[in-house]
């Protein structure tokens, strides 16, 4: 148990870091970011669908 709880602390802890490096490269807000990223998978996932409808 003690070992998920430090894996779930860990994972958190590298997202943190991740974002916080995208946000000093960027010049943008944690919350822009965010979106940015959101809207990218959406545009994904919906070419995917569309992969799929065709197919």
């Amino acid at each position: 148990m003690l070992f998920v709880f430090l894996g779930a602390v860990y994972l958190a802890v590298r997202g943190f870091i991740k974002l916080e490096k995208l946000r000093l490269n960027y010049k943008m807000n944690y919350f822009a970011i965010k979106e940015k990223i959101y809207l990218e998978a959406l545009k994904v996932a919906y070419a995917k669908v569309g992969e799929l409808m065709v197919a």
